[in-house]
C-alpha cells in the first residue's frame, strides 16, 4: 500500500507541478504581452511628445514673428501720431497766420459810400 500511496502522491504531485508550470508559462505570456503593449505605448507616445514639440516649435515662431510685427507697427503708429500732432501744431500756426495777413491787408483799405462799383 505504501507503494501505491507514494505513486498516487507522486501523481498528484505531477499534476499539480504541471499546472503550476502552465500558469507560470500563462503568467509569462502574459507579462511578455504587456511588454510588448507597454513598448508600443512607449512609441506612441514618444511619437506624440515630437509632434507636440514640433507644434510648439511653430508657434513659439508664429508668436515672435507677431510680436516682432506688433512692434513694427508700434512704431510706424507712433510716428504717425507724432505727425498727426506736428501738422496740427502748423495747420493751427497757418491758420493764425492767414488770419493776421487777411486784418492786416483790410487795414489799408478805403471804404467810399454813395459811389457806385462800376465806375
Amino acid at each position: 500500500m505504501s507503494f501505491s500511496k507514494n505513486t498516487s502522491q507522486e501523481s498528484t504531485l505531477k499534476k499539480e507541478l504541471q499546472s503550476l508550470l502552465k500558469n507560470i508559462q500563462d503568467l509569462c505570456m502574459k507579462i511578455d504581452n504587456m511588454d510588448s503593449k507597454l513598448d508600443n505605448f512607449k512609441e506612441k507616445c514618444s511619437k506624440q511628445m515630437e509632434i507636440t514639440h514640433e507644434d510648439l516649435q511653430q508657434q513659439k515662431s508664429q508668436i515672435t514673428g507677431t510680436e516682432q510685427a506688433l512692434n513694427d507697427m508700434d512704431g510706424r503708429l507712433q510716428e504717425g501720431e507724432n505727425n498727426i500732432e506736428f501738422l496740427l501744431k502748423q495747420n493751427y500756426m497757418l491758420q493764425l497766420k492767414t488770419d493776421d495777413l487777411e486784418n492786416r491787408s483790410c487795414r489799408n483799405n478805403i471804404w467810399i459810400f454813395g459811389v457806385p462799383d462800376n465806375i
